[in-house]
Parts: structure tokens; sequence; C-alpha cells
């Protein structure tokens, strides 16, 4: 399983999701490989230099950069689940990381101008398809409002339900995965069971999509 976790703009949660995916999938035993492709910030490897802080199980993280393609694929072979951590920029590590991996996953906010950028995106998807036919692209609404009332959930899903397949998982605006993140840790390796309960039903979902 290989996943590029990409947006053209920074702040809506990639690091975040990347590292809890990372943590959860290997919690489910597959040998996991995290990859940060941004070299302009080092937020997943200062992630993984925290967590060797903490009683928890270690995980991998390398850095990589430049064409991206044949790397990920001879990864995939030596790993269950890779998971690749996107700057916030069309850039040729991510095109060259999109046509080599099963699954695009765009983290979304619930605001216009996020919706505009994930819009955007879909032409490198759509160059990536032209190379990699298998690619799958999901759109994952990210730190939505927790008023169960908000209206900006379903909008979103609506803005961009012709042009992405939507994740059914909503990752909610929660303490915990800012927490989570500046100590080197999951969420499922904290209290904050509503967060926990989120990346779970998301790793499940992803894995299901890919082989769906």
């Amino acid at each position: 399983m290989k996943l590029l976790i990409s947006s053209n703009k920074g702040g809506p949660g990639k690091s975040t999701m990347a590292t809890n995916l990372a943590v959860e999938y290997q919690r489910l035993g597959y040998k996991t490989l995290l990859i940060e492709i941004d070299a302009t910030v080092t937020t997943a490897s200062t992630w993984a230099n925290d967590r060797e802080e903490h009683d928890v199980p270690p995980l991998t993280v390398i850095r990589k950069g430049g064409n991206l393609s044949g790397t990920i694929e001879e990864l995939g072979e030596a790993y269950d689940a890779v998971i690749v951590d996107a700057p916030g920029a069309d850039t040729r590590e991510t095109r060259t990381a999109a046509v080599a991996v099963d699954a695009l996953l765009v983290p979304v906010r619930t605001s216009q101008a996020d919706v505009d950028e994930a819009l955007k995106m879909r032409e490198l998807i759509q160059d990536a398809q032209d190379r990699n036919p298998a690619l799958k692209a999901c759109a994952v609404l990210t730190q939505a409002p927790t008023n169960a009332f908000a209206a900006e959930i379903s909008e979103t899903k609506a803005a961009l339900g012709d042009y992405y397949d939507m994740a059914e998982t909503v990752i909610y605006l929660r303490k915990a995965y800012q927490t989570a993140m500046s100590e080197g840790l999951g969420v499922i390796e904290g209290k904050d069971s509503k967060a926990k309960g989120e990346i779970q039903n998301l790793a499940r979902e992803v894995e299901e999509y890919i082989n769906g």
C-alpha cells in the first residue's frame, strides 16, 4: 500500500494525517515507512525525533527529493505501507511520487480557499493518472468544525464531489491532534477517543478504498 498525502497549500494537516496514519498502520502490524519530501520543512522528521523520547514503538521516517517514482516503487516492495508526506506546493517531488502510489489523499479544510486549491490540483492528478491509470484520488475533510449543525461539511463535500472521491471519515478540529504532533505521538496513543476513532476509521477506509 503506497499513499501520497498532498495539497497545493499549507495548513490543511498533511503531516498530521501522514504521521497519524503511519502510527495506526504500524499498530495494525504493517511494516510502515513515512517519507518526507518537503525540502523546506522538517515536520515529520522532527516528529520522529520527538517520538524517541517516549515509550512507544519507533517509526521509520526518511527524507527524499528529486524524481521519486523509482524510489517509491522500490520501497513499496520492502514495506507493507509507504506513506508520503508532500509539501504544500506543486513540486517535482509531488508529481513523480503521484505516478508511483496507489492513492493520493488530499486534505481539505471547510473553506473556499481550500476548495479552490483542491480543484486546481485536479490538473496534477490527471497528469499522474495518464502515467498511472490505477491512481485513485480522494479528498478528506480536515479541521472541520465540531458544531453538529455546521453546514460547512456538507457544502464542502458538495463542492468537491463531482471532482474527487470523498472520504466518509471527517477529521475534526481537535486539540488532541496538535498535542500529539508536538510530542511525536499519534492520537491513537493518547486519551481522546473521538480523535482516535477518526484516525482508525480513516485508516480502515483508505485500505478498503485502495483494495476495492
